[in-house]
C-alpha cells in the first residue's frame, strides 16, 4: 500500500479591533506635603489597540522536497 504525505497549509491573519484604555498607578513617586515618603501616587492612561489572530486552514497538499518545486531554483 502506497501512502503520500501531505501538508496542511495554514493562512494566519490579524484583524484590527477596537481600542484598549489602560489604567496604570505606580507607587509613591518622590517628597510630597506629608513628608518625604507621602501619599503620592503617579496615575497614567494609555491607549492601545487590539488584534485577533485568524487562522484559516487550506486545502491539503501533497508534500514535494525544495529541489522539485519552481521557486527553488
Amino acid at each position: 500500500m502506497s501512502w503520500m504525505a501531505k501538508v496542511v497549509p495554514v493562512r494566519i491573519r490579524l484583524v484590527e479591533g477596537d481600542t484598549t484604555r489602560l489604567f496604570r498607578r505606580t507607587g509613591p513617586a518622590g517628597g510630597t506635603y506629608y513628608g518625604r515618603y507621602g501619599r503620592t501616587a503617579k496615575i497614567s492612561r494609555d491607549e492601545t489597540k487590539t488584534y485577533q489572530i485568524k487562522a484559516e486552514v487550506l486545502d491539503a497538499i501533497p508534500y514535494t522536497t525544495k529541489e522539485s518545486v519552481p521557486y527553488a531554483h
